[in-house]
């Protein structure tokens, strides 16, 4: 469990080198406060403990957590984040943000900014949100193919990335390819996890009806049917889910209503997602910072006219 946690926790080294000038220009700009962080009471838990039970708990408050890394190295991964989201902190002798009053007032910006609890106390799922920021303004971009598709009349080929509508897909990084015959299609998939983890699999379908004009195909699970439809004109291309029976499945539960989604130009859908990630980790910096990002990236007010030409 604690490997877990120091894993979990884990800084982005390049996002901290390429901060560090950019930091140093918005920290010289950052007012004082007399905010204060509350100092933590040391509590011991066990050491299998699941992390949603950690979730809410003091980090500097974990005993057993600081006979990992101890209270100054806690407070340094802390601060180094931090930095790295160009927040005035120290990165020499650190202490907890209830004995070092500018790594306290950094924390409270940063909470009042990203949207958390403002009180000064830095959570485990508050660290995890701060590591993930970090991660995601760092983040190298991964382009999927775009979509894809040749039909020979007696079989289809297909590439692209699944989305889903009215929801948000649980790996919105995927890269597919289906082909069909006559009587069955196969479906090959990638999915990245978590920016890091490639995951692939496949899927046989059934093809049940086959026309000039749309190609429909099924599989499915015990709890589970999947319906494949690709129609020749359009090339749109889309996979419905629906349950069984109402229960669903089980663990996971009923769907509570047929699940759509729809083969798009992944390349598109790979830029926006990498787009909205970094405008969210940007989001979370410094007022400073995001004052300074936004002078450079937006275009000047034009001056009013004078009319005279």
């Amino acid at each position: 469990m604690r490997h877990g946690l120091l894993n979990r926790y884990r800084v982005s080294v390049a996002a901290l080198v390429l901060g560090a000038a950019f930091s140093f220009a918005c920290n010289a700009l950052r007012p004082a406060t007399n905010a204060s962080c509350p100092a933590s009471v040391p509590v011991s838990l066990p050491d299998d403990a699941s992390g949603e039970a950690l979730a809410n708990v003091d980090i500097f408050s974990v005993s057993n957590f600081q006979e990992v890394l101890g209270e100054t190295g806690v407070a340094s991964a802390l601060a180094l984040m931090l930095s790295s989201l160009h927040y005035d902190v120290r990165l020499d002798n650190v202490s907890s943000p209830s004995e070092d009053a500018r790594l306290c007032q950094a924390w409270r910006e940063f909470e009042s900014t990203a949207g958390l609890k403002t009180d000064g106390i830095v959570t485990f799922s508050e660290m995890g949100r701060l590591g993930e920021l970090v991660d995601q303004l760092s983040a190298k971009s991964v382009t999927m193919p775009t979509k894809f598709l040749s039909d020979s009349g007696d079989g289809i080929f297909v590439t692209g990335t699944w989305v889903m509508q009215g929801d948000q897909i649980a790996d919105p990084l995927n890269a597919n390819e289906i082909l069909c015959d006559r009587s069955s299609c196969t479906e090959h998939s990638a999915r990245l996890i978590g920016g890091t983890t490639l995951m692939m699999d496949s899927r046989a379908f059934r093809v049940t009806r086959w026309t000039n004009e749309e190609v429909e195909a099924t599989s499915g699970t015990a709890c589970r049917i999947v319906r494949l439809l690709i129609n020749r004109r359009t090339q749109q291309v889309s996979e419905i889910a629906t349950d069984r029976t109402s229960e669903g499945c089980p663990v996971i539960g009923a769907l509570g209503k047929p699940r759509v989604s729809t083969l798009e130009d992944g390349l598109k859908v790979s830029l926006d997602y990498g787009r909205a990630r970094r405008d969210e980790a940007r989001s979370a910096m410094s007022q400073q910072a995001r004052d300074i990002v936004k002078r450079v990236t937006e275009p000047p007010e034009s001056a009013p006219s004078t009319g005279r030409d």
